[in-house]
């Protein structure tokens, strides 16, 4: 390969096609990369962890497949052998909120804190023209927090908006 001037071996799976140029890259130094598609990433697997920690660089179909397999290679490599996380949505909730708010199967709607009570008639004394205004920054913000992958923040802001459009639409 040497002779044939090859200075570079890109393999077009991340399974068998890779293994061989690893296999190349230790016999004789060439650099080697690779494109790895779903099934290489979550069925095929054969020295995955070491096939990009030894690569010039590796390609994906997505930057999900990207991320999984950066993740599971680290994973690997560290003995780590992940497992879901089984807990009630009620159970989630009641550790995000507190108990007095927190939905339970059964009950219509979560009670009001005093807190919200001030606050939405402190925004039904806002001008229309203000609470459309505070409605748009307020989903600029959230497309900015989605875009920075801040879900949690973006869903928060997203569910105040809807509150907003409420008040706005109960006003005029």
């Amino acid at each position: 390969m040497e002779r044939l001037g090859v200075r570079h071996v890109h393999c077009h799976f991340a399974n068998h096609p890779a293994l061989a140029g690893f296999l190349v890259h230790r016999l004789t130094g060439i650099p080697f990369s690779f494109t790895a598609h779903g099934s290489d990433l979550n069925v095929d697997r054969t020295m995955l962890p070491q096939k990009i920690a030894e690569a010039a660089f590796a390609v994906t179909i997505s930057e999900t497949n990207r991320r999984r397999g950066v993740q599971q290679a680290y994973n690997e490599e560290h003995g780590i052998n992940p497992t879901t996380v089984r807990k009630a949505v009620t159970d989630i909730l009641s550790l995000l909120r507190p108990d007095t708010t927190a939905p339970m199967p059964g009950k219509d709607q979560r009670k009001r804190r005093p807190q919200e009570d001030k606050v939405l008639k402190e925004l039904a004394e806002l001008p229309e023209a203000e609470l459309a205004r505070l409605i748009q920054t307020l989903e600029e913000e959230m497309h900015e927090a989605a875009a920075e992958l801040k879900f949690e923040y973006a869903a928060r802001l997203r569910d105040e908006v809807n509150e907003l459009r409420r008040e706005l639409r109960d006003a005029g």
